[in-house]
């Protein structure tokens, strides 16, 4: 495309000045190439520039990465997790769970909580399956509603129901084969 748009342009040139008869005066064919010169020379510099330009983003992701790595004790899973309203006993609340990858991530990771205390945890109205391992409860979310907003941010969304008032402390654990992280939190669940 650069060669294209250089051809042309010189071309354009070379014409004007044979229509014109501009290649019978001197000054007028240095005028020619220097604009001809300054054209190729413009091409040049706009091509270093997108070239580096495209390194600097390439490194800033690098930067990014480490910065992430070292602020998260070498763990390259961020994640955050916010309920959409209060958490009252007995009422279904919506759960954004939202995670940040220091490195690409091609497959989407499965989704799995373990709590103290019994929860309905729910997706697009189906019930999701409990496990009772030494008193405490793993839920392993088929499907959750995932956005992947692009290889390093993805969303997932679920809705959980407490039946308990008081604190109630959770582990979310996410997985894909080779990336793997957790967050250790807790709720608290008011009164109605």
């Amino acid at each position: 495309m650069r060669l294209i748009r250089i051809f042309l342009a010189v071309i354009l040139l070379v014409l004007g000045s044979i229509l014109g008869d501009g290649y019978k005066n001197n000054l007028y064919l240095i005028w020619l190439t220097s604009s001809a010169f300054l054209i190729v020379y413009a091409e040049f510099i706009t091509t270093t520039l997108m070239n580096t330009q495209d390194q600097l983003d390439t490194y800033k992701d690098k930067v990014s990465t480490l910065t992430m790595l070292k602020g998260n004790g070498g763990n390259i899973v961020q994640m955050s997790i916010i309920p959409q309203n209060k958490i009252i006993v007995g009422r279904e609340v919506k759960i954004d769970l939202y995670t940040t990858f220091a490195v690409p991530v091609s497959k989407i990771p499965d989704l799995k909580i373990k709590t103290d205390t019994e929860w309905d945890i729910t997706i697009s109205h189906q019930s999701q399956h409990k496990k009772n391992y030494a008193g405490k409860f793993e839920y392993i979310l088929n499907n959750p509603l995932r956005t992947q907003i692009d290889d390093k941010f993805i969303k997932y969304s679920f809705y959980i129901q407490v039946n308990k008032v008081g604190q109630q402390s959770f582990k979310i654990e996410i997985d894909n084969g080779t990336i793997s992280g957790e967050l250790v939190n807790s709720f608290t669940v008011h009164a109605a």
